[in-house]
């Protein structure tokens, strides 16, 4: 049996992984962040100062570690968790930006309110608690206007887009 550490720091026992040092599972976790951001095993090693193999067998483990410490995890509390840390982030970005008066600062925080809105919608859709909605929608030539009930089913499409569309820049 292999021992690891779930995230709150208790030990607990595996058996697929052969015995993983504190140590070891600290590098594992550099690895992973170093290779997540886009880091090239070859950068790593040389930043880390090991082989590339150590690297390979690192990233490999690290997976193994990661799947079997989340199955001691509870799912919700851990989306929940992350959801309340990017609505934070983003009230604290938001107050930020109403309090700075630099025309270019407040450029760089609405950046920030973006990719911290994007995340958050990236794990919603991934957890599947809302589904993507396409930003623009296209109309063919195949479409057959022609028929009566095409052209009334379109046209009242048209005019509930635009009455929800006056809806929301009321606000």
């Amino acid at each position: 049996m292999g021992t690891v550490y779930n995230l709150s720091g208790d030990q607990i026992e595996v058996a697929p992984l052969p015995p993983i040092s504190r140590k070891r599972q600290v590098r594992i976790k550099k690895v992973q962040e170093f290779f997540d951001t886009g880091m090239k095993v070859r950068d790593i090693a040389e930043f880390l100062h090991l082989s590339t193999r150590t690297i390979y067998s690192d990233l490999k483990d690290g997976k193994k570690l990661d799947r079997l410490l989340s199955k001691d995890l509870d799912q919700e509390e851990v989306i929940g968790r992350e959801i309340r840390l990017l609505e934070t982030a983003r009230r604290m970005e938001w107050r930020a930006y109403r309090l700075e008066t630099n025309h270019f600062v407040k450029v760089a925080i609405m950046r920030n309110i973006i990719a911290l809105h994007e995340k958050l919608a990236k794990l919603l859709h991934g957890v599947g608690l809302i589904n993507k909605v396409p930003d623009r929608l296209s109309v063919t030539s195949k479409i057959n206007f022609k028929d009566d009930d095409v052209r009334a089913a379109y046209y009242k499409f048209l005019l509930l887009a635009r009455e929800r569309e006056e809806e929301s820049s009321a606000f």
